[in-house]
């Protein structure tokens, strides 16, 4: 068959203009995603009737991921958006993507960075600062200079070191021995945060204390309203302190849904090799997460005021004295595969005021 761009919604053709993504672009996400089909060569594959619903041919490895993961196998679900139609014809549109990336008079990308979040957000609970380092210079946590990092480290048997700026997933994040602060401080170098280990309360800790477990919520800024796309839990493996970590032994995080009443769903899944588990590690994901609710309504509330990003990923915990604390948040580019393997076509799930889909509405010109 033909790969188009036509995007099959609800299952009914609706013609959109050709939006192209350069090859090299969505050949780099078709090498990425190929090795899910040989990790699973149990998957099912798509009929012909539902390859009509893939943008690229680069993109299928996806639509079977989607289809066997959240679909059981059985028959697709129409509305899920792969990465390459997300991060190339969908986030140029929800994003001024040059002020996110610190292109404009912010040289920095200062809205992004983690020093910064108390200051946008005052509201909002962080993680404790114990110091920040912006552009190489050493702050305390409220913004005055400080002329000897080591006399104040050294007050703490262990704290957690944090890239500020882009740093990218977790490999700018390590939980830090006392003994090893003056190499921490040389490998850092510049932009980063250094921040009290956090003490989460017994509900979500159950599924493994060692990580910092994280309540991830997606907001959808458009057209003057806030939409929440969703939420997910998402679990560090044994071991480890963070919650999107791979073990040394090979294990990944876990992801479960979360109902919009906050109640856990059934499905677990490793969100990297999209794989499909029965438990949590031997623990099923049951109850409810505390103070949901709130969650959501913290996260809408906030995002009235940055119109400039239209999509934002909210990573959310509750420390052991029952406080929501916002671990941080991901106003460049949210990953939308997790929430959709667990909660499906996100997007062509919710309707605007105009009686479209968000995707609808998101894909057209």
């Amino acid at each position: 068959m033909a790969f188009n761009i036509v995007y099959a919604l609800n299952g009914s053709y609706s013609a959109l203009k050709t939006k192209w993504v350069p090859f090299d672009r969505r050949r780099k996400f078709g090498k990425r995603d190929k090795k899910l089909l040989s990790i699973h060569p149990e998957w099912k594959a798509l009929t012909e009737e539902e390859q009509k619903y893939v943008y690229y041919k680069e993109d299928i490895s996806q639509h079977t991921a989607f289809k066997n993961v959240y679909c059981d196998g059985k028959a697709f679900v129409p509305g899920f958006v792969s990465d390459i139609v997300y991060q190339n014809i969908m986030l140029p549109k929800l994003h001024k993507m040059d002020y996110l990336m610190g292109r404009s008079l912010i040289t920095k990308n200062i809205f992004n960075d983690k020093n910064y979040f108390e200051v946008f957000m005052p509201e909002v609970n962080f993680p404790e600062v114990v110091l920040r380092n912006i552009d190489g210079e050493f702050l305390t946590s409220d913004y005055k200079v400080c002329s000897d990092p080591m006399a104040v480290l050294n007050k703490y048997e262990k704290l957690v070191f944090k890239g500020s700026v882009l740093h990218g997933h977790t490999m700018n994040v390590g939980l830090i021995e006392k003994k090893d602060y003056k190499k921490a401080l040389k490998n850092y170098r510049e932009d980063y945060v250094i921040q009290i280990p956090m003490r989460q309360s017994d509900f979500l800790a159950q599924w493994n204390p060692s990580s910092v477990n994280i309540v991830r919520v997606t907001t959808l800024y458009w057209k003057g309203t806030i939409y929440v796309l969703g939420a997910i839990l998402r679990v560090g493996p044994p071991g480890e302190f963070c919650d999107l970590a791979v073990s040394k032994s090979g294990e990944h995080p876990r992801i479960v849904g979360i109902t919009e009443d906050g109640h856990l769903m059934d499905k677990v899944v490793d969100p990297d090799t999209a794989t499909v588990y029965p438990d949590i590690w031997g623990n099923k994901p049951e109850g409810r997460i505390e103070q949901f609710e709130d969650m959501k309504k913290l996260a809408v509330k906030v995002h009235e005021r940055f119109p400039h990003n239209k999509i934002i990923g909210w990573d959310f915990t509750v420390d052991d004295s029952g406080k929501i604390v916002c671990m941080e948040y991901n106003a460049l580019v949210p990953g939308i595969i997790q929430t959709q393997y667990v909660l499906g076509p996100v997007f062509n799930n919710i309707k605007t005021s105009e009686g479209k889909t968000l995707l609808e509405e998101l894909l057209a010109d």
